[in-house]
């Protein structure tokens, strides 16, 4: 039957499930510290920023 279908999958942050995006994010500050490019750097610190906020933000979604 069309139209009642419900997605039961988790939301997720930039393909990362809501439950398992606290553990990445840790990880992906100690990953941080090892990359030595600026502009790399930049860009991951703004990617890192933006999942943060998605997550603190998700109840209000």
């Amino acid at each position: 039957m069309e139209g009642n279908y419900k997605d039961e999958r988790e939301p997720t942050i930039l393909g990362v499930p809501y439950s398992e995006l606290e553990g990445e994010l840790r990880n992906a500050y100690v990953e941080l510290e090892r990359i030595k490019d600026p502009i790399e750097r930049e860009c991951v610190e703004l990617l890192i920023h933006l999942a943060e906020k998605r997550y603190h933000n998700r109840f209000f979604d």
